[in-house]
């Protein structure tokens, strides 16, 4: 009987990997830590103060008021070029010398203006809704209300 050699492979080197669990967990930490530290950070110096009952103060906070009350006043065209801000701006103010440039463009929809064609369905959407959020606040425009509504 005769002994031969068995040759046995050893097995392959594995590949290292560059990082390892911990140094990639420490990392993950670290970001999310300083992450949000950054983000409380830049939070609280965006933050908008608590609103009070007058419109000037909710006025001051949001931009673009100043040009939303010349657009109320302003010819049909601009008004309706700057609509979808306007209808923003009046959202988060709800100041009253914007609710003239929302009549004018209520009776622009209804009355199918060409200033306004292109956007009439989007537009009037927009006003009912607005108008229907708040109907307490602004009785005059509740007449274009169920006229609004119609236009699909």
């Amino acid at each position: 009987m005769e002994i031969e050699p068995v040759y046995v492979a050893a097995p392959s080197a594995q590949a290292r990997c560059w990082v390892s669990r911990r140094a990639f967990l420490t990392g993950v930490l670290g970001s999310l830590g300083l992450g949000s530290a950054m983000g409380a950070h830049l939070g609280s110096r965006s933050r908008v103060p608590p609103s009070s009952t007058t419109t000037e103060t909710d006025a001051a906070t949001v931009p673009f008021v100043e040009d939303c009350v010349a657009w109320a006043d302003a010819p049909l065209e601009e008004l309706a070029s700057h609509a979808p801000l306007f209808l923003i701006v009046f959202g988060a103010t709800e100041d009253p010398r914007l609710v003239p440039g929302l009549e004018r463009l209520a009776a622009a929809v209804v009355a199918r203006h060409p200033t306004v064609a292109d956007q009439r369905a989007t537009l009037a959407a927009a006003l009912a809704a607005e108008i229907a959020t708040r109907p307490a606040a602004h009785d005059a425009l509740l007449t274009f209300l169920p006229a609004l509504r119609a236009i699909r």
